[in-house]
């Protein structure tokens, strides 16, 4: 098995939010996620995917305001599973990144169909 760089690093992070509670601010492993996210742009997608089922509620919220902020519409099937989760500021943090990238999406040819509906009003 081939270890990346990134897998290598993401380990140790995971590691070390395990030792804290699933309601304590990780602000290493936050700071990681915002890092990588810059860093490896939309080739960042999976991890942060990933993040978005961490134990740690802030790590997830920073997973789901990462998604918003690289506006890759794939996202939206894996942020809607959490609009009806039981934690308020994990159901807030998804829809403003359903709302975020639904947005970035408008109006832009090159990118595909968001997937949201057009509400009645």
């Amino acid at each position: 098995m081939v270890l990346y760089p990134i897998q290598g690093i993401l380990g140790v992070i995971m590691e070390e939010t395990r030792k804290r509670g699933p309601d304590i601010p990780d602000m290493p492993r936050i700071e990681g996620i915002k890092k990588m996210r810059d860093i490896l742009g939309k080739k960042a997608f999976e991890y942060l995917v990933i993040n978005l089922w961490d134990e740690n509620k802030w790590v997830r919220i920073a997973a789901a305001n990462s998604l918003a902020e690289l506006k890759d519409s794939r996202a939206n099937r894996f942020l809607i599973m959490f609009i009806n989760d039981t934690d308020k500021d994990i159901r807030s943090s998804v829809t403003v990144s359903l709302e975020k990238i639904r947005d970035g999406n408008a109006g832009d040819p090159g990118r595909p169909d968001t997937g949201f509906l057009p509400m009645a009003v």
